[in-house]
């Protein structure tokens, strides 16, 4: 594979406007295969296709740009073993299949693989949760962790280090709670290069963005975005909506109510019954069930917050609004009685 360099400044006017309309990001890729909770192929689809070039960066985005460049000295410090960084050319274009473009964090002249694409994450102690997997790749700082990339950071290091020049894969360098660093080998995938960033990437740019045809919506926040709901506007509901599904709606939020109230019943049964053991094995001594703790999730009191920080948003604002459906029970309106005329004195 060859490249060429757009250009080399990130995060600016230019950037997002080449960004926009030369092809498919590394991020974008990921959304688009249905891997993030950034976004769906048609939010992407909508970004691309707009008339104006929109910056959605946000301030944890900000911070993470900022982070970058003290995640990557951190590698050169603790992980000289790995290689030498070495400064990101921008914004880059596959040349054989241009829609693939993506901007590397940095690069990295490794001992052991050739010069390949770096990627700097910046993560929070609750969002460790989600690079943690059994069996996963082993990093470099810990050998014995378990900790590997999620997919949606998967994709991008795969598509840049296939950009640049068909690396045999790209690290990511994933700081976690401002104090534990890990440096983490993804390796190439054939498999994933043909059939998701040539195959999914190469139709969804050529038909739905070349083409202007919308992809389907995948969540409910396509559906807020196609169509927002209108006060007050009126539907009439056709037979297999009265007869059929919204039967169904009603039933399964009987038994979605009913499922809830029984497994916090039997897990307080286990409770009991597991009493300060932490394994509950069979006749032969083999575990079959592990009774384990976690810890209470916080929540912002929006009302609080909005009280005593009037002027602070980022801590409660939704990026997206989502719709759903909520049965209106209630005797339906009765046929009007005719009017009855009045009698006329003579």
């Amino acid at each position: 594979m060859t490249y060429r360099i757009l250009t080399k400044r990130s995060n600016t006017l230019k950037w997002r406007r080449l960004r926009k309309l030369s092809g498919i990001g590394a991020s974008e890729m990921a959304a688009i295969l249905g891997d993030t909770s950034w976004g769906t192929p048609l939010s992407v689809w909508q970004e691309k296709t707009a008339k104006d070039v929109v910056d959605i960066g946000t301030k944890r985005m900000e911070w993470g740009h900022r982070l970058e460049s003290v995640i990557l000295a951190a590698v050169t410090w603790d992980h000289p073993e790995v290689g030498q960084v070495v400064a990101s050319e921008g914004l880059l274009q596959c040349v054989e299949f241009p829609w693939l473009i993506g901007t590397l964090d940095a690069q990295l002249d490794s001992v052991d693989h050739g010069r390949v694409p770096l990627e700097a994450k910046n993560v929070s102690a609750h969002q460790k949760r989600d690079w943690i997997r059994e069996g996963s790749t082993r990093c470099i700082a810990h050998l014995d962790c378990e900790i590997d990339v999620p997919p949606k950071y998967r994709v991008q290091v795969l598509q840049q280090a296939f950009i640049q020049n068909d690396a045999a894969g790209g690290y990511v360098a994933v700081l976690f709670d401002g104090n534990d660093l890990h440096v983490i080998w993804v390796p190439r995938s054939q498999a994933f290069i043909d059939e998701k960033l040539i195959g999914v990437g190469g139709d969804f740019w050529n038909h739905n963005v070349v083409k202007r045809i919308a992809p389907a919506p995948i969540l409910g926040d396509d559906l807020a975005a196609l169509w927002p709901i209108t006060p007050k506007k009126e539907r009439e509901a056709d037979s297999m909506l009265i007869e059929e599904m919204r039967p169904r709606w009603i039933d399964a939020k009987a038994r979605q109510s009913q499922a809830d109230d029984d497994v916090e019943a039997l897990a307080f049964w286990f409770g009991l019954w597991f009493e300060d053991a932490e394994l509950a094995v069979d006749a032969n001594g083999n575990p079959i069930m592990r009774m384990g703790s976690r810890r209470g999730q916080q929540r912002v009191k929006v009302a609080t917050h909005a009280e005593q920080h009037p002027d602070c948003v980022d801590c409660v604002t939704q990026d997206r609004t989502s719709r759903t459906p909520f049965a209106v029970i209630e005797k339906p309106k009765s046929e009007p009685k005719p009017r009855q005329k009045k009698a006329v004195s003579a």
